[in-house]
């Protein structure tokens, strides 16, 4: 998820999701995730700068469509229903799951759980 109430709060995450997105991406493993959405080609591109070290120029290659589809992106407030609405009728139970350390002194977290937790 990429959640923020700001545009550089939200690009801050996204970048950092990219990230993630694209290690995942540069494994043989996730080859037919990005295969079953007309992303082929990527996972070689992605390896190959793993290889070299090159961990921008990785990142530099997930989109933002290929953002938007493996992400939520949200303000706090809206969060959960962006989420309901994307999985309405697939899923039961939700973990957020964010490959960086939310602050969680945050005082907009405890609203956003509880919108999870009903």
């Amino acid at each position: 998820m990429v959640v923020g109430d700001t545009e550089k709060e939200r690009a801050a995450q996204a970048q950092t999701v990219k990230q993630q997105i694209a290690f995942y991406g540069s494994t043989r493993t996730y080859q037919p995730v990005l295969a079953a959405h007309g992303w082929d080609d990527v996972t070689a591109k992605l390896h190959r700068k793993s290889v070299e070290g090159d961990w921008q120029g990785m990142a530099d290659l997930i989109t933002d469509e290929m953002l938007d589809t493996y992400a939520v992106t949200a303000t706090y407030d809206n969060l959960h229903a962006k989420v309901e609405e994307r999985y309405r009728g697939l899923l039961d139970r939700t973990g957020l799951y964010q490959p960086y350390q939310p602050n969680l002194n945050d005082p907009r977290l405890p609203a956003m759980v509880g919108a999870f937790n009903g």
